[in-house]
């Protein structure tokens, strides 16, 4: 009697055998079962080449989701470095030992309250950028960046309002905001004062041309007695102060168009 032969399986046939299965179960099988450590070599050997080989239509469509998922990572990125609490505890700490100095020392002995306002103003203005870019660059956590422009005015109106001989006016910086594609934003020399007046019609021009309610923010300006400072910059136009300062330049014509109405209803 002949031998029967067993016929082999070829590689087709192993593929319609789990043509039900898609490439991210087994991705996660794998994941769930390797070293976290291991995954990586693991993919550069088995799928980055096969992503290579990938039609350029498909390969498109991954560095797209690719480029999704590294903003995500920006984005969470950016509000990590919020810190509202982190701040906020640090600020007072520091408007403490401000106002301590002020009444244990005599007039001629302000020393130390400048070290201190300085230390104040340069965290206020490290960090005011990133909260532009949460805030307003990607309208995220929009109240609670309002709240940390709230703190910020608060240090600087109580430390200003104590009866010390040095002002924050005499600690201008340069300072330089850019937008998540590296663009420059702002740019220039100026006190936290200064700086912080311009965050806030960042936020207020970008929440009214969103068409989300100013009502607050409005009530937070006249309440720190700011108003003309935003009017000021509310009517600024794109002008090369120094050859460097530019102010309006990244506005849409919704925030321009939202700029000149609120800057006819607070005259």
């Amino acid at each position: 009697m002949p031998r029967v032969s067993k016929k082999r399986k070829t590689s087709n046939e192993g593929v319609s055998a789990r043509a039900g299965e898609k490439p991210s179960d087994t991705l996660r099988m794998i994941s769930s079962k390797v070293p976290a450590d291991s995954l990586p070599s693991l993919l550069e050997k088995y799928l980055y080449p096969a992503l290579d080989e990938l039609s350029p239509e498909a390969q498109q469509q991954i560095i797209e989701r690719l480029d999704l998922a590294q903003e995500d990572i920006r984005v969470a990125e950016l509000r990590g470095l919020i810190k509202y609490n982190v701040h906020e505890k640090s600020l007072n700490t520091k408007v403490k030992l401000f106002l301590k100095d002020v009444k244990c020392n005599s007039d001629d002995e302000y020393e130390e309250q400048g070290d201190i306002m300085m230390e104040i103003a340069s965290e206020i203005l490290k960090w005011l950028p990133n909260l532009w870019q949460i805030g307003i660059e990607k309208a995220l956590d929009v109240q609670l960046v309002h709240k940390c422009l709230v703190l910020c005015t608060t240090v600087i109106e109580e430390v200003e309002q104590c009866d010390s001989p040095v002002d924050f006016r005499d600690f201008d910086d340069n300072i330089t905001i850019l937008n998540s594609s590296g663009r420059v934003i702002y740019k220039d020399k100026a006190n936290a004062m200064q700086f912080i007046a311009w965050m806030w019609r960042e936020l207020l021009v970008s929440v009214g041309s969103k068409k989300g309610s100013t009502k607050a923010i409005l009530a937070d300006i006249d309440r720190f007695n700011i108003k003309e400072e935003i009017c000021d910059y509310l009517g600024y136009e794109d002008e090369q102060m120094d050859g460097s300062r530019s102010q309006m330049a990244h506005w849409t014509p919704k925030m321009r168009d939202i700029a000149t109405t609120l800057l006819y209803e607070q005259h």
